[in-house]
């Protein structure tokens, strides 16, 4: 049960920070996106973010509580299982520190169908 919480709640905490890094630059005039060749920039978007989804399981199954916490935003939240929050990185490496040790077994893997980007 644990385990399934940990994966639910890492997966909608981490796509936060994985769209602040990669969308931060965010264009103000949509038109202007669509009319200088948005498609690629789509892709690439997406491409990045598969990457940052990537290399957060390794994190995670590395048990490296410190780079899998850089995946939160700076003030980025974890609610545990029991209704604990952990709000910011240092916090949330903490907890994931504490996991690991108590539960060496445990790994994840994430599963992306889809990405969509506006």
């Amino acid at each position: 049960m644990r385990r399934n919480l940990i994966l639910g709640c890492a997966v909608w905490f981490l796509i936060p920070a994985f769209a602040t890094s990669t969308f931060s630059q965010q264009p103000e005039n949509k038109a202007a996106v669509v009319s200088t060749g948005a498609a690629p920039k789509v892709k690439e978007s997406e491409e990045a973010i598969a990457k940052r989804v990537a290399a957060s399981a390794e994190a995670f199954n590395k048990r490296d509580a410190k780079a899998f916490a850089s995946f939160w935003v700076p003030q980025g939240e974890y609610i545990d299982e029991s209704g604990e929050a952990f709000v910011g990185r240092d916090s949330i490496e903490s907890f994931f520190t504490n996991v690991f040790k108590e539960r060496p077994e445990i790994t994840v893997q994430l599963i992306t169908e889809s990405i969509r980007v506006q």
